[in-house]
């Protein structure tokens, strides 16, 4: 086991983490790379020639990742998206069990229009506000996976302003409600 000195004070020093060293005489935390000899050596060279190690290295360091970024571009990108999507998608498994209630996510209302045949398919199951009051929810809130994210953190709020129904069912109670904003229009003349 190598001896680490302090450089402030020249005392040997304890480690209190994975990568930083306290010094017992100053008391100070510092990271690992700081009682290095090779860094220190490093940084003495650059003083002697009026220059500052750390920000010459942390430039450095930001344009490699600046380029290897460009160089990358479409696999990083690709890899985000692949995790967004994976993330996305376990949370709104979660949202749909919370709306279920412990119960067969099913569509809410088959048993009243018979519109998709009870179907248990995720993908052809969505999440519908019961007052259509969307709009509003996302101005407060967002939506993806942050609307998912409120629906399990707030599962009696979510119970109470929405419900799961298929996007038949989806269809047809926008095609409703536009058929009431027209029939209130049209007495309205």
């Amino acid at each position: 086991m190598t001896k680490i000195i302090c450089i402030d004070c020249g005392k040997e020093c304890e480690r209190t983490g994975s990568n930083q060293k306290r010094c017992p005489n100053c008391g100070r935390i510092k990271k690992l790379e700081r009682y290095r000899k090779r860094y220190r050596k490093k940084v003495e060279e650059f003083a002697k020639q009026g220059l500052n190690y750390n920000q010459i290295h942390n430039h450095s360091n930001r344009t490699y990742n600046s380029e290897y970024y460009k160089k990358h571009k479409k696999r990083i990108d690709l890899n985000y998206r692949r995790y967004y999507l994976r993330t996305r998608d376990i949370l709104r498994k979660q949202a749909f069990k919370i709306l279920a209630n412990g119960k067969s996510i099913r569509c809410a209302k088959h048993g009243q229009w018979g519109c998709c045949q009870n179907s248990l398919d995720l993908d052809i199951l969505q999440i519908d506000h019961i007052n259509n009051d969307g709009a509003n929810q996302r101005r407060q809130i967002s939506s993806g996976p942050m609307w998912y994210r409120w629906i399990i953190n707030n599962p009696e709020k979510a119970k109470a302003t929405l419900q799961i129904i298929c996007a038949n069912a989806q269809w047809k109670k926008r095609r409703m409600v536009e058929d009431i904003k027209r029939k209130r229009r049209s007495s309205k003349i």
